[in-house]
């Protein structure tokens, strides 16, 4: 197993609120991803305090020899402590109110299973020499739109609502954590990204300039697929390969 990371600040943005990170953990491996808001400085400090927070929890937590329901619920209870972080922190000062981030987590485990958690609109994908495939689904108004028939398929990508989240990390005191367990056929690689690539290049793109090439290349040719279709975000990328 193998696992890399990479972050960029875009074209446009002044700051880069993006954090991501890859911790190897005896045979398994964890790769998390946040994506900030809040404005000014208030982004950077929710996702790195995400991050940190639910990294530092996961270590001190987890076991090699832990059954699948622990790890579901050692992830879950990992965003929530992320969730307490940010919020009791977002109280501190007018300023950071409302401030809050997205999260996607994947842990790889040296059988081939995968279990990722999830807040928020930053995604997870399996890919496979059959293709690309979103695992995570977006906490976002437009996606909430679609699943109640008001929009369709077509319409999500460009949605004036896409970037408009209805969950995430510390914007309320409770957080609602999704979960997906899987155990692809080998050889398979797990994505995770912030919307700064999945908003500016297709799943076929995102397949197409990864196929064939080296792990280690990924995190620059996926920043660099963002940046030539605009930049206009924050790019993150998380690839872990089984």
């Amino acid at each position: 197993m193998k696992a890399v990371c990479g972050s960029d600040i875009g074209l446009v943005r002044n700051e880069n609120q993006d954090r991501v990170a890859v911790e190897y953990l005896g045979d398994s491996v964890l790769a998390v991803l946040c994506d900030g808001m809040g404005g000014a400085s208030c982004g950077s400090e929710a996702s790195t305090l995400a991050i940190d927070t639910f990294i530092e929890n996961f270590k001190s937590g987890y076991r090699e020899y832990f059954k699948s329901d622990t790890i579901q619920d050692l992830l879950v209870q990992c965003m929530k402590s992320a969730n307490d972080t940010v919020y009791s922190t977002s109280l501190t000062n007018d300023d950071k109110f409302g401030m809050g981030t997205t999260c996607v987590a994947t842990l790889l485990t040296n059988d081939g299973r995968v279990y990722i958690a999830n807040v928020g609109d930053s995604r997870a994908y399996l890919v496979t020499s059959n293709g690309i495939e979103q695992i995570t689904i977006d906490h976002n108004y437009s996606q909430y739109l679609y699943s109640i028939g008001k929009i369709t398929k077509e319409e999500l990508p460009s949605h004036p609502d896409r970037n408009m989240l209805i969950r995430a990390i510390g914007v309320e005191q409770d957080v609602n954590t999704d979960y997906f367990e899987l155990m692809p056929i080998l050889p398979f690689k797990i994505l995770l990204c912030s919307d700064g690539l999945h908003g500016f290049a297709t799943p076929e793109q995102i397949l197409t300039s990864i196929r064939d090439v080296p792990l280690e290349e990924v995190p620059a040719r996926l920043i660099g697929l963002a940046n030539a279709n605009g930049g206009r975000d924050n790019i993150s990328i998380a690839i872990l390969e089984a």
